[in-house]
Order: C-alpha cells, then structure tokens, then sequence
C-alpha cells in the first residue's frame, strides 16, 4: 500500500482546485497539543494529508499551515514531554507524539529531532512493545505510519530524529531560498527594487548577528510558515516580490490571498 494518500502534500499550481481527500483537522494556536491530540483521536487514516486550519483563521491550507502547525507542535513537545525524563503520568500522549513524529517525516514537515538519545535507541532497537508505557506508545504511535518499522530494519534512518548542524539556517541558505523577482533589467523599478533588497539584505546580515530580536528562522517562518527547509523542499519555490506602495505604512507584508502562492513576501 502508498504510505501516503490523498491530496499532494504542497500545492504548486496555485490555481488548481484542491479536491482530493484530506483529513481536515481544526486546533487552537494556543493549546496547540491538546487539541491535535483530540483531533487526531478521530482520524481514522493517518496515511490521507492533512489539511488544517487554525481556530478563527480563514487561510485555505496550501502547504503553509500544516508546516506551521506541525512547527508548533515540535515546539510544544520537547519541553513537556521530554525535558527531565519521561512523564508516566502523561504516558497515552506518547501514542499522539509518535504520530506526530511521523506526520512530520511523511508530510515534509519540520524535522522531530526533539527525542533524546537514549529514548531514541530505547524505542529503536529495544524490545518492541516496550515494557515502559511511554517508549511504547512512542512505538505505536510511529507505527501508525510505519516509521517504527522503517527505523528498525533500516538505522540509519535515525539520523532524520537528530539534530544537525547542516540543517541549520544561515545568510547565505535563506537569501538562496527567498529569490527576488526584480522588474526588466534597466527599468526605473528594477534600480528602486534593488536599493530595497539591499536594506534586505543587510537586515538579514543584522539578525544573523544577533543585532536584532528576530532570527533567521523568524524571517523564513513569515514566508512560508517553516522555520527550516523541507527535507523534500518547497513545491513552489518562496520569492521576493516587489509592489509598488499604496499607502504610508512602510511595514513588510506577505500575499495572504487564499488564491495566492503562500511563500510570497
């Protein structure tokens, strides 16, 4: 069987209609954990794309918030769940979190290097089910994808739960991913565009030296929702597009048009 079903995890012709199945998912921003894990008690097949929508937001899931989402959780879930040991108080989430780690490798989602080590092995190459609840409802959970088996035949597999330093951002990545789309070359625009890109470029430089309180994570995430690059990369590349201003407010903004490309500034 497909390990995925359903809709193409990032949509790359914007003006396609989006009418394969999903499995539609509602959370809250501000209790990220406990409303996927109820939400995800209801998905009857993890393998169909996910499509989510935050409460109160209108934005039609293009790729964009279901990378923010997944992102969030991430977030959320190494301090809880992982921080000072396992908690068996809190052991039938670990079934959701394993889910979630999967959800994350399968859906071109930020990578789950959240899980230490030593856990890590416990739920890899230790006895499967394990006799600690919570190593194995991490298992379970997994293996609702197959991620559990996959790691255990194949090892080296492994190193998508790990952190690395390759995947970490710098000026230079993050200024290759968002490309600008300057006007003809010679044109009046183009010379203003590329005065304005230059203050760009300078800002990420700032950022990137800890000058300001943004990271370049920060910067990627008004983009595209992601904080790192896809294991997969983006469907449709982010870009840089220059407007003219029709207002006096000289503040950055993104294309939230549902119709729009989502990695747009």
């Amino acid at each position: 069987k497909k390990i995925l079903l359903g809709r193409d995890l990032d949509v790359s012709d914007v003006s396609s209609e989006l009418s394969r199945d999903t499995n539609y998912i509602s959370v809250d921003r501000d209790n990220i954990l406990e409303t996927t894990f109820s939400e995800l008690n209801d998905v009857k097949d993890p393998r169909i794309t996910f499509e989510v929508q935050f409460y109160g937001e209108q934005a039609e899931d293009r790729g964009g918030p279901g990378k923010e989402w997944i992102r969030l959780c991430n977030q959320k879930i190494q301090p809880k769940y992982f921080e000072q040991g396992l908690k068996e108080h809190l052991a039938s989430d670990y079934f959701y979190i394993g889910q979630m780690a999967a959800i994350a490798l399968l859906q071109n989602g930020q990578l789950p290097v959240y899980i230490p080590e030593t856990v890590l092995q416990n739920v890899f190459t230790g006895p499967y089910p394990s006799t600690h609840p919570c190593i194995s409802n991490l298992q379970k959970g997994l293996d609702t994808l197959g991620i559990h088996t996959v790691g255990r035949k194949f090892p080296q597999f492994l190193h998508l739960f790990r952190p690395s330093e390759n995947a970490k951002l710098s000026v230079k990545r993050l200024l290759y991913l968002l490309i600008p789309k300057f006007s003809e070359k010679g044109s009046n625009s183009q010379k203003y565009e590329k005065s304005a890109y230059a203050h760009f470029v300078k800002y990420v430089r700032e950022v990137a030296s800890g000058r300001r309180v943004t990271k370049l994570e920060n910067i990627l995430e008004f983009a595209t929702c992601a904080s790192e690059e896809p294991l997969l990369g983006f469907a449709l590349s982010p870009s840089i597009e220059f407007v003219e201003a029709t207002c006096a407010s000289r503040e950055p903004s993104y294309n939230s048009d549902e119709r729009a490309p989502q990695n747009q500034i």
